[in-house]
């Protein structure tokens, strides 16, 4: 086999895209963040909290 640096890249990509393929399989999605409604405590997503809370209907969109 030929060393890496001495193929092209068509050559290297099935190698590189194997190599991310099972680095991307040990990974876990991230947990949602939530945060608690200013007014209820209600702990919303950051969908929810583009929204009217569920419970109290306040907005709880935050300055950036």
């Amino acid at each position: 086999m030929r060393k890496p640096k001495d193929m092209t890249l068509l050559e290297l990509k099935p190698y590189v895209t194997e190599y991310l393929s099972r680095k991307r399989a040990g990974r876990k999605p991230n947990p949602p963040k939530l945060k608690p409604c200013k007014e209820c405590g209600e702990m919303l997503n950051a969908r929810q909290r583009r929204y009217p809370c569920p419970k109290c209907g306040t907005y709880n969109r935050e300055a950036k």
